[in-house]
């Protein structure tokens, strides 16, 4: 059988070339020899001064066959030549996949050895931090598109209703919940560290990448002194109207004994509130609040009732992970909730199922219980899935960039993605509590997104229905 044409697919890596090469040596451990015997013919070499790994991987039935050559650089090229056209569609898509997946938890290990320091160019220091319990499940309660705190509420409401039993027991529990919806914002601002402005909108992230040993023994010597460190730092810096450059962040570390390697440290300043304020303008919104959380966990969220009363909250582990573009494109999903209602549509949509079960279908609930609610549920949040695969759309039409939005999708949720691959996670992402639709549905949708869509909200209803029917196929 001869071998067809080949093509070949770029993977931008945003990796050093040193770092490059212990990815290729990654890949090979974890990804290759782990699929062994799908895997075979690894070969490695080092070409015009640039690494290459190249090997070949079967079909589940071992007949059919690609061979696969990726060469060390930013971007990497992965090049495929298959023994049938049609691999293309199969097996070429699951291997680039597969690299994209093990580039990103590559990069997740590089993070988890690596000090990071937030800072703004106000004196403010707030230190590198571990999240309490309570202050993330308040984060996920006010984060997540406020679908899980309409339902702990009603959950909520649903036991205190069989206590204070009353007429207007109900009526008064979902008007304490409007009251909280009404002021999340402000809740959101709460759970923030900074409040950007258009006189202090920048973020400066400073990292250096240590060993996994070295990483260790700084965080046991000096854990507790690390906001001493990023005061020090600030000082001698942004205090005096200096940018952070490596030198004197070297220069402070070897004050408390870390040795530093000059290549391994780098300086990025986001100007996150110009970003937010473009987006806006796109949006023909004003600009909203912008919160900074300084944990590393990546996440976004917004809310307000009108865009007047909105928040934005953004997290520094979002920003270290992605590029100005996909900061962008994740800012244009927000701003798309917040122009649309999202919240108010969705505290609508909870409170009066709630009112509508307690006044009038209570009793018929005897008969049908939990499975009542179980498919009611079910329902509310596939229609959250209506609302973020709009926003998404809106993001990308108005931005005009999906493919930014996909790639920074595909960086914060790279595990779920993977997972994902099998058909039966498929339709447990569908069917879950989640607003979300499944990670694999809304990239491919972004990538593949025409530039025009007439009707964005009633295109995206009819795109979770159709992928919804492909998964059942």
């Amino acid at each position: 059988m001869s071998s067809f044409e080949s093509q070949s697919q770029e993977i931008k890596t945003e990796l050093t070339q040193d770092q490059t090469k212990n990815f290729l040596n990654y890949l090979e451990k974890y990804y290759l020899l782990a699929r062994a015997p799908y895997v075979t013919s690894i070969r490695k070499a080092v070409i015009d001064g640039k690494p290459i790994l190249s090997f070949r991987e079967y079909d589940a039935d071992r007949k059919l066959w690609v061979e696969v050559t990726i060469v060390g650089d930013d971007p990497l090229t992965v090049i495929f030549t298959p023994c049938d056209p049609k691999l293309f569609q199969t097996i070429c898509r699951v291997v680039a996949n597969d690299v994209r997946f093990h580039l990103e938890a590559y990069k997740e290990e590089l993070r988890r050895t690596t000090l990071y320091f937030t800072f703004l160019r106000h004196p403010k220091i707030v230190p590198v931090r571990k999240q309490s319990i309570l202050a993330r499940m308040l984060g996920r309660i006010f984060t997540d598109s406020m679908i899980n705190f309409y339902m702990i509420f009603l959950f909520i409401g649903f036991f205190i209703l069989y206590i204070f039993l009353g007429p207007y027991t109900p009526i008064a529990l979902v008007a304490i919940q409007f009251m909280l919806v009404a002021s999340s914002d402000r809740i959101m601002m709460r759970l923030g560290d900074w409040i950007l402005t258009p006189e202090n909108p920048d973020v400066v992230l400073l990292s250096y990448q240590t060993s996994r040993e070295e990483y260790t023994q700084i965080v046991a010597k000096h854990g507790a002194r690390f906001k001493e460190m990023k005061e020090k730092i600030y000082q001698a810096t942004l205090a005096q109207g200096k940018e952070i450059d490596c030198e004197t962040a070297r220069y402070i570390f070897e004050q408390y004994g870390i040795k530093c390697v000059p290549e391994r440290m780098s300086v990025r300043d986001v100007n996150v509130y110009k970003a937010a304020a473009e987006v806006a303008r796109d949006f023909s919104l004003n600009v909203p609040k912008i919160s900074i959380v300084n944990t590393w966990v990546p996440n976004a969220a917004a809310t307000g009732i009108i865009s007047s009363r909105s928040t934005v909250l953004v997290t520094s582990g979002l920003l270290l992970r992605l590029e100005e573009e996909e900061i962008k494109g994740v800012l244009g999903h927000e701003l798309s909730h917040v122009r649309s209602h999202d919240p108010l549509i969705l505290f609508t949509l909870t409170s009066g199922e709630y009112l509508l079960r307690v006044y009038f279908l209570w009793q018929y609930l005897f008969s049908l219980g939990f499975l009542y609610l179980f498919i009611m549920f079910t329902i509310i949040f596939f229609i959250g899935k209506f609302l973020e695969t709009r926003a998404d759309t809106e993001s990308a039409l108005i931005t005009k960039n999906p493919i930014s939005l996909a790639s920074g999708l595909r960086k914060i949720g790279f595990r779920r993605l993977y997972y994902e691959q099998a058909p039966s996670v498929r339709l447990q992402e569908w069917l879950g509590w989640d607003p979300h639709p499944p990670l694999y549905f809304r990239i491919a949708r972004l990538e593949r997104l025409p530039e025009k869509i007439k009707h964005p909200w009633i295109q995206s209803i009819a795109d979770v229905f159709k992928g919804f029917r492909e998964t059942l196929h």
